[in-house]
């Protein structure tokens, strides 16, 4: 289904875009933003970012409050908004689907779909309940990244490494980061502000993987700082979630996989970073080192219960998460999600 396809909920399907459907339960819109998120009530990201917590994907089709990390499809809003949750229960879709009747917002039956409530609710369902996030096409991410060069062949890339402290080398020999060229077609979802990757400068590309360490996305990071046109440093791709996918050096690789630690590794010694840089310097430095922990990279929305619950009992786990808002967020959802089975770490800085 494309990106910007309505989103069969419960057998019904809201085609309004997220900014409709926010305007038409009293949220106001601003610079791409909605503000105040119906589920934790935030009106702005943070004490140092006045803008409205919840950010819409490029498409319009989709949201994240970057205070509580709730989200979703245009539907999920008008269930928030009525409920104060993005998946009510069985009886109370009916009160979501009268409101947004009563609005006079547009919903289209589908016959032969099953009754409101039940888990078909935009896409597939884990065996836990949560919504499974949606991602761009797995050929298409797997032939993208293998379109990619090595970093040590990209000067940009390699400039931006050094710029950052980092061994162009030790990153290149991990495959931590790959170069996107900047002559090959890109797909639909691989765009910022409606313009490809390699158009917009987001040419420093890092993995994402899943909750079973297979590669589910990608993530861009910009080769030069922000600057006068306002270019975001990182992007994600368009009109999919980047939700529930982490970066992940070999190690964090396998021990997401669920396979056995090698054996010259100190067992289930884990850090938990934030942000392409931080990772890349933590996946990169001391890897001689018998003792070299695994290393998983987080953005907004990385971390999940389904993540979590990879972590093996009784690992010894560092939170390196920035200290600000965003960081101590992060900090205390990965520490809430991992406490009474992991020995836990907050850095000091």
């Amino acid at each position: 289904m494309p990106a910007n396809s309505p989103q069969p909920v419960g057998g019904r399907t809201v085609t309004e875009d997220v900014s409709h459907i926010g305007a038409a339960f009293g949220l106001h819109f601003d610079r791409r933003s909605l503000r105040p998120c119906p589920v934790c009530h935030a009106h702005q990201r943070g004490s140092q970012d006045r803008r409205g917590p919840i950010g819409l994907t490029y498409d319009g089709r989709g949201w994240r409050c970057h205070r509580c990390q709730a989200g979703g499809g245009a539907l999920a809003l008008a269930a928030a908004c009525v409920t104060r949750h993005t998946s009510p229960g069985r009886h109370e879709w009916h009160a979501v689907f009268d409101e947004v009747r009563a609005k006079h917002l547009t919903v289209a039956e589908h016959a032969g779909t099953p009754p409101v409530g039940q888990d078909h609710l935009r896409g597939s369902v884990s065996n836990q309940g949560a919504i499974a996030p949606r991602r761009p096409p797995h050929v298409e991410v797997v032939r993208l990244w293998h379109t990619c060069r090595r970093v040590l062949d990209d000067p940009a890339a390699a400039a931006w490494l050094r710029s950052r402290g980092l061994e162009s080398a030790a990153v290149e020999d991990r495959d931590l980061l790959r170069a996107l060229p900047t002559d090959v077609e890109l797909p639909n979802w691989a765009r910022y502000r409606g313009a490809p990757w390699n158009e917009t400068g987001h040419r420093l590309i890092v993995a994402m993987h899943g909750c079973s360490g297979a590669i589910e996305t990608l993530h861009a990071r910009c080769v030069a700082p922000k600057d006068e046109k306002g270019r975001d440093k990182a992007a994600s791709p368009a009109g999919v979630e980047i939700r529930g996918s982490v970066m992940a050096d070999p190690l964090a690789q396998q021990l997401l996989a669920g396979g056995a630690w090698p054996l010259w590794a100190v067992a289930h010694d884990i850090v938990v970073c934030e942000g392409v840089p931080d990772f890349l310097t933590w996946a990169s430095i001391g890897r001689d080192a018998a003792d070299a922990p695994a290393v998983i990279g987080v953005v907004s929305g990385s971390w999940t219960d389904a993540i979590a619950a990879r972590i093996p009992p009784g690992s010894r786990v560092v939170v390196r998460t920035h200290h600000d808002d965003a960081g101590n967020k992060y900090a205390a959802q990965i520490i809430r999600s991992l406490r009474g089975r992991c020995e836990l770490y907050r850095s000091a800085s």
